[in-house]
């Protein structure tokens, strides 16, 4: 039986391989017999990972005993691999449409087929060294869930801090207005950064010539002062990091305090946000 599945296990990869993503464009290419013999063979691999599923069960018990076939957490996987499959053909039946399995269109569809797509993971039964250095890893990562609980409170507590220092200081941007106009309150385009701290220097003036010069006006405000909603198409520039660099709720919050963590990309948001005030 371990070279029967190996050989559909390969057979399935396989099946993975030449998908052809051109479907999603023109679904009338379903049809074509590349498609149809790519989706029989996946359906072929399938028949005999439940075959060889329900024969373990009949051989070790499904779940009372010592080593009845869920005791063992890879065939509890698997066993979800196959549910997975089994739920996207309802999908189809469903939907009586055959792209509706390979274009999927709510998340309940997408879950099964990325679950399904892990049909092939079983080799690593059948190279036991593989297996044995896997589940250790997996043992390992559990054992250190502990410090990661403690990384997880340390980063929300950071991320509360955050929410209630910076909340709001991104809706600060340099104004053309010193008050709002008819119910809007034009940012100044040119100047792709927060204020607050850093001025915008109110009512400058560029020399053009010792007879000319022109005198600009810009004005850092917050719509909140006047009880205005924020426009957050304001701050859909990249030096702002197209709106996510803010503090207006914990997931936000927490998602900048794991930039700062990780070391990746800190200074995106300690640069813009080092302008408020």
């Amino acid at each position: 039986m371990k070279i029967a599945t190996f050989i559909f296990c390969i057979l399935n990869l396989i099946s993975f391989i030449f998908y052809n993503f051109e479907y999603r464009i023109d679904q009338s290419l379903i049809f074509s017999n590349n498609f149809i013999f790519r989706d029989y063979l996946e359906k072929i691999c399938y028949a005999y990972f439940t075959f060889e599923t329900i024969f373990k069960i009949i051989a070790t018990g499904f779940v009372f005993g010592p080593n009845t076939y869920l005791r063992d957490w890879w065939h509890l996987f698997f066993l979800l691999t196959l549910i997975a499959r089994y739920l996207m053909i309802f999908f189809f039946l469903y939907f009586l449409h055959s792209w509706a399995i390979y274009f999927p269109s709510n998340p309940i569809q997408k879950l099964c087929l990325c679950i399904r797509l892990m049909g092939p993971i079983r080799l690593i039964l059948l190279f036991h060294p593989l297996k044995k250095n896997l589940t250790n890893i997996v043992k390992a990562l559990v054992s250190v869930s502990n410090y990661f609980i403690s990384v997880l409170g340390l980063m929300v507590f950071y991320a509360v801090i955050g929410l209630y220092l910076f909340y709001g200081l991104d809706e600060n941007r340099c104004r053309e207005t010193q008050h709002p106009e008819h119910g809007e309150w034009e940012v100044m385009e040119s100047i792709e950064s927060f204020c607050g701290s850093w001025k915008c220097n109110e009512g400058f003036i560029i020399l053009l010539n010792f007879h000319k010069s022109l005198i600009f006006y810009r004005f850092c405000g917050n719509p909140a002062d006047y009880n205005m909603p924020f426009n957050r198409t304001e701050n859909q520039v990249q030096t702002l990091n197209y709106g996510l660099t803010n503090f207006r709720n914990i997931f936000s919050s927490l998602w900048n305090v794991f930039q700062f963590m990780d070391v990746m990309g800190w200074t995106g948001i300690n640069y813009p946000v080092s302008f408020c005030k």
